[in-house]
């Protein structure tokens, strides 16, 4: 089992090391920015996820058919990828002003990446939504997103940009404090349930069954959910709010979705993979946004 284990890692890692060269040698990207990355979520904060999770008993999951649902979730990600390409645009044709457009890219996403592939299956397959995603908020459960959860706000204020980039922005904590609250309860669904629902407890649990191993299903879904960013990072740069340029190339906007998005999913991955609870999940996801996605929420609601 170890070497199945050691050979999707070093599958990832080289996949990794070879866009990445080819990003330094072609693009001329700065490794700096990946390599941390991926030393900080792919080493540190995925090392600490094993860590608080090393006496947890994963809640239990239902997957009744691994192969056909496997299926069925790979062909949803061509329409995934065809919205993310012209659907943002359309959305914000048709709601023009923020915050309301705002909301409504949020709630776009919704529908694509949970309210719809929960229909499918639920009609096809048979699910509840329990049986999908299972959480609990019990101690023994939850308590592994509270201890990852300080350590990403520490680190973040420390070493990230998120505090500073608000100082500079001249944010009064009158304001920023309650609407801290506010986008993290919208980050909860926004990012944590919409992401999570459908990359990890959807894709990475039945990859993890039809392949047979936690690490492959970590590996793979994290690839995938890193390429499936490349169409945004692509077509629509300057809406990612990522380091990408106004017009990369297409190996620019793939390469960059997997040294740098990609490495995000074998965090989350790993948590969904200890734990397999969707509370848990969709917490730390938010809370990892939370510092650095502050500011972006305070322009689109008009408070700063």
């Amino acid at each position: 089992m170890q070497g199945i284990l050691n050979r999707w890692l070093w599958l990832y890692l080289a996949i990794y090391i070879a866009l990445l060269v080819a990003l330094v040698k072609v693009e001329g990207l700065a490794p700096e920015e990946p390599l941390f990355v991926l030393l900080v979520l792919g080493g540190l904060f995925s090392g600490l996820a094993v860590l608080v999770t090393r006496k947890y008993l994963g809640l239990a999951v239902e997957v009744r058919n691994p192969a056909s649902e496997l299926v069925m979730i790979l062909l949803w990600l061509v329409p995934i990828g065809v919205y993310l390409v012209n659907g943002p645009g359309t959305v914000r044709r048709l709601v023009p002003d923020d915050p309301w457009q705002y909301f409504a890219l949020g709630l776009a996403k919704v529908a694509l990446f949970v309210v719809l592939p929960a229909l499918i299956f639920r009609f096809m397959f048979g699910y509840r939504w329990r049986e999908l995603a299972p959480g609990s908020l019990r101690w023994h459960d939850f308590h592994p997103a509270i201890w990852l959860s300080i350590a990403m706000v520490v680190f973040q204020c420390v070493f990230g940009r998120g505090l500073r980039d608000l100082r500079e922005a001249h944010a009064s904590l009158t304001v920023a404090i309650p609407a801290a609250v506010a986008a993290f309860v919208w980050l909860l669904l926004e990012v944590g349930v919409v992401e999570e629902f459908f990359f990890r407890v959807l894709l990475q649990e039945r990859l993890s069954r039809v392949l047979r191993s936690r690490m492959a299903g970590i590996v793979v879904a994290s690839l995938l959910f890193g390429m499936i960013h490349a169409p945004g990072y692509y077509f629509r740069s300057a809406a990612t709010h990522e380091n990408v340029g106004p017009h990369p190339t297409l190996l620019y906007a793939v390469g960059y979705s997997v040294v740098v998005t990609s490495v995000a999913g074998i965090f989350m991955g790993t948590i969904w993979a200890r734990t397999r609870n969707f509370a848990v999940l969709i917490m730390v996801h938010a809370i990892t946004d939370l510092v650095p996605g502050l500011l972006p929420f305070l322009r689109h609601m008009g408070l700063i």
